[in-house]
């Protein structure tokens, strides 16, 4: 936790330096007032500020330190590109990284091209679990029921543990120990409508209306029709109104839909087939995302209403929460793989960055920024400019959580973070802009966790060289003379773990970027992937390896 906030302090040593030294103390305070609304040791926080402050002033009044020895600034903090960053990102800033993928971000000081190759080769798309896709509609005889969200279990979304001692498997299994699938099961004979809805005449369906004049965004009150009996023990009378309570699952419904697959029945929903997705995206949008087919299967199938009220609820035992596991799962499954690699990145580091918190942050919250996000980013720029429009997800989620207000994706209305309590935002904000600030090493700090040991020196050796960092011209020397050495190297490690999909897609990544790439020597040479993956199959030793490698190929290629 110390490294988190203190990094951030330091870092204020490299941003506007040319500024006077009062501009500077005012950035330095404003950093502080933000990192110091977390749940971080404050003793901690006020000794960096001090430190770095008398060093910001030793450097504007060319004053000895304390102890009369000349410290330069680079030993204690220096930015990879050697030059200053900006305090904090803005929205030109974000637009920018999407547009140009051999820029040099300027607020963490890395270029984009080195954070693709870093990230790619640690975090390999095919090293994730939970990237098939899945039904948004499942069914056991009569009984049709869904997840609760698309991953109902965190377990099902996660970085294979290549760990000797499988520490982050053993942690899971802690705290965790009987992995479930949070499942709702579908009323058959109630379905939830408008007031203004056409009803048709149905003798085996009974309506009810939903009712959200009392409660907040994403919530509201299942109205009965004021002709049925009300003998049942499940609804309230106030007023003149009569509102639904939650059903009753019964151990027979359990047993029925669990059969041993390691499911448990959480709610009994109210399935609503007219809610107004057209509010959400209107018939003029711009944006390809979702596309058109998967909007008219979303409509078709509707939301759910489960009894999940919210924490500020003046009736919790009459409220109903709106539910879009099913068309999260419809946009999931569209998804390309340059984006579910990149949420899947997104995620594993921030589960593991906030783990530790009393409130860790939830992948619902970033469910939500990440289709918001795509919204704003071509299908295309996550094949050509990976690690900018992660790095735009990531600042887009920091704004949210600077407003204190994260919008759900389906009803922007709804703050999914207004329970939260402010300090415990607080914390988020300061996490999360530390992985922002400083990507490279939450990379590596996660896959240390995971035992992606090589993380470390590959990505010392990447962003130590900087002799290259401001010449985009001379991004092809580089590309050639050290990312090429390090991904057959890399590639080497995965096989000999086995890794063999790893192994060849990191190779596979690594001839597509030379393709985007102008003057590098992989695309002046006649080689196609085939003549590439040859190269890089001799130059392996381990000869168990380079026969499963090469078998592992012809696989591949079919998939």
């Amino acid at each position: 936790m110390k490294k988190i906030e203190g990094a951030q302090i330091y870092r204020m040593l490299v941003v506007c330096t040319e500024k006077k030294f009062e501009e500077r103390r005012q950035l330095l305070h404003n950093k502080m007032a933000v990192v110091s609304q977390g749940h971080f040791p404050k003793d901690h926080l006020a000794n960096c500020f001090k430190y770095v402050l008398q060093l910001i002033q030793n450097e504007t009044s060319h004053l000895r330190l304390t102890n009369d020895t000349n410290v330069e600034r680079s030993y204690i903090f220096e930015s990879y590109s050697g030059k200053d960053l900006e305090p904090e990102e803005s929205g030109e800033i974000r637009r920018k990284l999407v547009d140009n993928g051999f820029q040099v971000d300027s607020v963490s000081g890395i270029p984009l091209l080195h954070l693709n190759f870093i990230i790619k080769h640690i975090f390999p798309y095919t090293m994730f679990y939970g990237v098939r896709m899945k039904p948004p509609l499942l069914r056991i005889g009569e009984i049709y029921f869904h997840h609760v969200c698309h991953f109902s279990n965190p377990q099902s979304i996660t970085l294979r543990d290549i760990s000797r001692t499988q520490k982050m498997i053993k942690l899971q299994m802690k705290r965790q120990p009987k992995i479930s699938y949070m499942i709702v099961v579908l009323t058959r004979n109630k379905k939830a409508i408008y007031d203004n809805d056409f009803v048709a005449d149905d003798a085996q369906v009974d309506h009810v209306f939903i009712d959200s004049s009392n409660t907040l965004p994403g919530y509201c009150r299942l109205r009965l029709a004021s002709s049925l009996n009300f003998a049942d023990e499940n609804v309230v009378r106030i007023g003149s109104n009569i509102y639904q309570k939650a059903f009753q699952i019964t151990e027979t419904l359990r047993s029925q839909v669990d059969v041993g697959r390691r499911r448990k029945v959480q709610y009994i929903g109210v399935p609503c087939k007219s809610f107004p997705f057209v509010r959400r995206w209107k018939e003029n949008k711009r944006s390809d995302f979702p596309s058109g087919t998967v909007i008219d299967s979303i409509v078709k199938n509707g939301c759910t209403l489960i009894p999940n009220p919210h924490p500020k609820s003046t009736r919790p035992d009459l409220e109903w929460e709106f539910n879009f596991s099913i068309a999260e799962t419809l946009i999931f499954n569209s998804l390309t793989d340059g984006q579910m690699h990149g949420f899947l990145v997104l995620n594993v580091l921030l589960e593991n960055m906030t783990n530790h918190l009393h409130v860790p942050f939830q992948t619902q919250h970033l469910v939500a920024v990440f289709f918001l996000a795509c919204e704003e980013l071509s299908c295309r720029a996550w094949d050509v400019n990976f690690s900018g429009c992660f790095l735009y997800v990531l600042g887009s989620l920091l704004s949210f959580l600077k407003a204190n207000f994260l919008p759900d994706y389906f009803i922007p209305e709804r703050n999914l973070i207004d329970s939260h309590r402010k300090d415990d935002i607080g914390t988020l904000c300061c996490i999360v802009e530390y992985i922002r600030l400083f990507p490279a090493c939450a990379v590596q700090i996660v896959a240390e966790k995971y035992g992606y040991t090589y993380g470390t020196n590959l990505i010392k050796r990447i962003l130590l060289n900087r002799e290259y960092f401001p010449d985009r011209t001379k991004f092809p020397v580089i590309f050639d003379e050290s990312f090429g050495p390090l991904t057959i190297a890399t590639a080497k490690t995965m096989a000999k773990m086995g890794f063999y999909g790893a192994s060849i897609q990191i190779l596979e990544n690594r001839f597509e970027q030379s393709l985007l790439t102008p003057q590098s020597l992989l695309r002046q040479s006649s080689f196609n992937f085939s003549d590439f993956f040859m190269s890089a199959l001799m130059e392996i030793k381990q000869q168990s390896s380079r026969v499963n490698l090469a078998r592992y190929i012809h696989i591949w290629g079919k998939r």
